[in-house]
């Protein structure tokens, strides 16, 4: 999590409702998290208010009917305007069935990747569709306008030499201490920390 990528975003979703979703199948619609509120109204028959909004769509079909089914055709939206303390940029994007468009709002540029093919992210190829890119970035631009999204503004005490200092240490030094730390998980005797606030000590 906390990527732009699919790494951060393409995440494995579990749901056991015994009677109702059979056990061991396998649904490979795309959903998100504003999925959940109108799935579990239906599931448990309520019904929702008129004058509320519902952003995401119930998951009930595909859940009882398997890979069969279809939720309808609908574009997903992200919009991450912050950095993040896993390496995320502030970016929004877009996937429009198996295409998706990252916009950057450090300097505005566009990545465009086929998940079909590529669900690595490996190859960017706004470049070479170049139409299919502007169709994407317009559909986002919309949604982030209809949803009153916010965008970062620059940081008035930003010092670029200290920016550049801190980049140099985690270079120097920062890499070092983690390529460490990832070393000891394959030691024999390693063992987790017993919460997760604990897993690790910031000094500096």
């Amino acid at each position: 999590k906390g990527r732009q990528w699919e790494g951060g975003v393409r995440e494995p979703l579990f749901m056991r409702y015994p009677g109702r979703i059979e056990a061991g199948a396998i649904c490979d619609v795309p959903v998100t998290s504003q999925d959940f509120y109108p799935t579990f109204v239906e599931m448990t028959g309520c019904k929702v208010p008129e004058s509320q909004v519902v952003d995401g769509l119930s998951m009930v079909k595909v859940l009882e009917g398997g890979s069969d089914e279809k939720i309808e055709d609908r574009d997903l939206f992200w919009h991450y305007p912050h950095y993040g303390n896993q390496g995320g940029d502030p970016s929004s994007m877009i996937r429009r069935g198996d295409w998706k468009l990252i916009n950057y709002h450090e300097d505005c540029r566009n990545e465009l990747y086929n998940l079909l093919d590529d669900v690595g992210e490996l190859n960017d190829v706004a470049g070479a569709n170049p139409d299919r890119a502007a169709e994407l970035k317009q559909r986002l631009d919309a949604w982030l306008k209809d949803v009153g999204a916010k965008f970062p503004v620059p940081d008035p005490l930003f010092d670029e030499k200290k920016r550049a200092e801190y980049l140099a240490r985690l270079e120097n030094e920062g890499m070092a201490k983690l390529e460490a730390q990832h070393a000891k998980f394959l030691d024999s005797d390693w063992e987790p920390s017993t919460d997760w606030w604990g897993s690790q000590l910031i000094t500096d």
